[in-house]
């Protein structure tokens, strides 16, 4: 413990070779680690880490160093020298890290790598309070993102290039600006599946998601039915997704979320279609101007916005100015499938 350094303070595996790899299990434990570049570990070169903890190891912004305070526990680097470097992590806990700038638990560079079943708990920093992801092949499964602060955007996830996250959750997590659990910058392209999003907060837009890039949702549960307003996501705007990009929702349910101004469950003013999808007590909580207690089509924001919406239901969804569907955009309502599975869009009870 206690270490200081530039390129991880604990660990730094530098590539000399294709051979260059390290390889951490054992329970091997990381703490009070401090570095410019990845607080515990540094890498270029393959890593594998199985059931290891990083506990309040920190990645400190220097002004001598360009880009630096990021990965507060691990920073795992590019490498045009190997096509096929790895850099896993299975059955990990990552707790108290912290960076300055980027990821406050892990900052990736690395075009293949995986995470899995792992633990991120109250991890921070200024964007990807708990992952940053820059990498073009990221996978993100079966782990639970708990509690983590981004002071800008993407509390437990900023992803900047390709990331798949499958069977996360993501539960209380917070930013200051976009995106409480993710975000999804310009360019990027992200995949959630069978994901669980509850009381997640964001002092302004997502307040479980914000996309700028392109993203599909599917199979995915926004709130919880028993819990109910205990367990809301919650944001200024949109209390569940902000889409500014390129969106698809398939499978899905929005349950008892809210928002302060509009869109108690997605708000979007660029592209989106949902399918099959289930939007119940969903509320925009301002009782003079609330928009779109379940979803909000703006073209205002960005001159044009389409929306499909397929075979979906909206039951007891509540705002001043359109209970289930606020529309100042393009929207079209249809059912989707076909014959015998043919599923009809329906609003039940909105208020």
């Amino acid at each position: 413990s206690n270490n200081t350094s530039v390129y991880g303070s604990a660990i730094n595996n530098n590539y000399v070779d294709a051979n260059t790899s390290l390889t951490v299990n054992a329970k091997t434990i990381f703490s009070n680690n401090s570095a410019q570049y990845g607080g515990a570990i540094y890498g270029n070169a393959s890593m594998n880490i199985t059931s290891a903890t990083f506990d309040s190891n920190i990645s400190k912004r220097d002004s001598d160093y360009e880009n630096s305070g990021v990965g507060g526990a691990i920073f795992a680097d590019s490498n045009e020298n190997i096509s096929d470097k790895l850099f896993t992590v299975t059955s990990s806990t990552f707790t108290s890290n912290k960076s300055y700038v980027a990821g406050g638990a892990v900052y990736n560079k690395s075009d293949k790598a995986s995470i899995s079943k792992s633990t991120f708990t109250s991890n921070s920093s200024k964007d990807g309070g708990a992952l940053y992801n820059k990498g073009d092949e990221f996978n993100s499964s079966n782990n639970k993102y708990t509690s983590n602060i981004a002071s800008n955007s993407g509390a437990a996830i900023y992803n900047e290039n390709v990331l798949v996250s499958t069977k996360d959750t993501f539960n209380a997590n917070n930013s200051n600006r976009y995106g409480a659990a993710v975000y999804n910058a310009a360019n990027a392209n992200m995949t959630i599946t069978s994901g669980v999003f509850t009381s997640n907060t964001s002092g302004m837009y997502g307040g479980a998601i914000y996309n700028d890039g392109r993203i599909s949702i599917e199979s995915t549960t926004f709130g919880n039915a028993t819990s109910k307003y205990n367990a809301a996501n919650y944001a200024m705007s949109a209390g569940v997704f902000y889409n500014a990009g390129n969106a698809s929702i398939t499978g899905s349910t929005f349950t008892y979320n809210t928002a302060l101004i509009s869109a108690g469950g997605v708000y979007s003013n660029n592209y989106l279609t949902v399918t099959n999808s289930k939007f119940t007590n969903n509320k925009v909580t301002n009782p003079t101007g609330g928009i779109g207690g379940a979803l909000f089509i703006d073209a205002n924001e960005s001159g044009s916005s389409y929306a499909n919406v397929a075979g979906s239901t909206f039951t007891n969804n509540e705002a001043s100015i359109g209970g289930a569907i606020a529309n100042i955009g393009n929207l079209e309502i249809v059912s989707s499938g076909s014959g015998k599975k043919l599923v009809k869009t329906t609003f039940k009870s909105n208020k």
